[in-house]
């Protein structure tokens, strides 16, 4: 399965964008985002395909082949 990932703001420093093969047939954008070099104290919004997933639906929220997913630091509004 191929899952494009893209990283926005400082979290771009660790994951490296582009496309990425996964073994797996069948992921959840938790065990997904589990994959990526991420610091655990590094808090991340995540989109598939253009829509925001919420924390509490990364369990799941099934990735599909061909998915574009974009991970971004929390938006601060001020």
């Amino acid at each position: 399965m191929k899952i494009t990932v893209k990283a926005s703001g400082i979290l771009g420093e660790h994951i490296p964008g582009g496309p990425m093969s996964v073994p797996q047939k069948t992921l959840s954008v938790a065990a997904f985002l589990g994959q990526l070099p991420l610091p655990p104290d590094l808090p991340c919004m995540v989109s598939v395909n253009n829509t925001l997933v919420p924390k509490a639906m990364h369990r799941e929220r099934m990735l599909n082949d061909g998915d574009e997913v974009v991970v971004m630091p929390p938006l601060k509004g001020g």
